[in-house]
């Protein structure tokens, strides 16, 4: 289909809310019935099984489906999508020392116009950076990397991969101190470097967030906790489970030892408490790191099993302290 304005618009448009067979009109130019792709929804259509094309002279058309096969009726919760979809070849040459016809010739430029609007179309709805924005690396990450993550973007706006919520964790640290009335600074157990992420209760009082900051790995009060205080630090920090496993550690009562070691570090949330096979309150122990402590003793020659619902983890992200 020879001289005919390409024009300056998108190869691209889609009917939403429609029903019935079509026609379904487009205004894009193109140089052959075969130059679109039609999508009924997520269904890429075949053309004569599907829908057939008809071209105007000046080279846009309209699509109608067949009602057979994939080309059924519209109902209105469908959508109709016709792109432009020439193949990105020249499947024609200029023979040397013949003839330079003008058809020839208009025809091939149409064919790059057209090709390179397909490919602008399909640039335009891409994630992409804005003009004006900043450098940085918009390059993802290789395959085996980003398996199974979830597209990010770091710090400095580059590309990065994060762990599914569903495959990660929000572990509560618990950290317990002492204040003397002059320290303002405490070393934090956690990796949290942010004080978005901390709770701090001094004597049960909740602190506010702005009476206290994080430098270093370290808790920094702007006013020391007096004397004696009870300091109750709480970290939130997100980690990745690698794997799971319940850990066992058994011991045997004398009736007057009420703390004992175990195997394994364990927060008490995580345990599950078992004295003669029966199951314990979590309000009759506590537990400290490795440490578990009964409120009373158990039974001299008791059987006392903690199960311990373990998993291992990897920090998943490093939160900005804050300023």
């Amino acid at each position: 289909m020879a001289d005919i304005p390409i024009d300056a618009i998108p190869r691209r448009v889609q009917f939403t809310g429609n029903t019935g067979l079509g026609p379904f009109a487009f205004t894009f130019n193109i140089l052959a019935a075969a130059d679109i792709a039609v999508y009924k929804n997520a269904t890429l259509l075949t053309i004569t099984t599907d829908y057939t094309v008809s071209v105007n002279a000046n080279g846009t058309g309209s699509v109608t489906l067949t009602g057979a096969g994939s080309g059924t009726a519209l109902v209105a919760a469908d959508y109709l999508t016709i792109i432009g979809d020439l193949p990105l070849a020249r499947t024609t040459d200029f023979t040397t020392a013949g003839d330079l016809l003008a058809s020839a010739l208009n025809d091939q430029l149409d064919a790059n116009v057209v090709m390179t609007q397909q490919i602008s179309e399909r640039v335009d709805r891409a994630l992409r950076q804005d003009p004006s924005d900043t450098d940085s690396n918009m390059t993802i990450p290789v395959k085996a990397v980003r398996a199974q993550k979830l597209l990010a973007f770091d710090a400095n706006g580059a590309v990065t991969v994060e762990s599914y919520l569903n495959n990660g964790t929000i572990v509560l640290v618990v950290q317990t101190e002492v204040g003397d009335g002059v320290t303002t600074t405490y070393s934090l157990e956690s990796s949290t470097n942010s004080p978005s992420l901390l709770q701090i209760a001094i004597d049960g009082v909740l602190q506010e967030v702005s009476s206290y900051g994080v430098s270093g790995g370290n808790l920094v009060f702007s006013a020391a906790p007096p004397l004696q205080s009870a300091i109750e630090i709480r970290a939130f920090v997100q980690k990745e489970i690698t794997s799971t496993d319940l850990k066992a550690s058994d011991f045997t009562g004398d009736g007057s030892t009420t703390s004992f070691t175990l195997g394994y570090s364990a927060v008490k949330s995580n345990t599950f408490v078992y004295i003669d096979g029966v199951y314990q309150l979590k309000n009759t122990y506590s537990v400290s790191g490795t440490t578990i402590t009964f409120s009373t003793a158990p039974p001299l020659n008791s059987v006392i099993e903690v199960v311990i619902a373990a998993f291992t983890t990897s920090v998943i992200a490093t939160p900005s302290a804050d300023s």
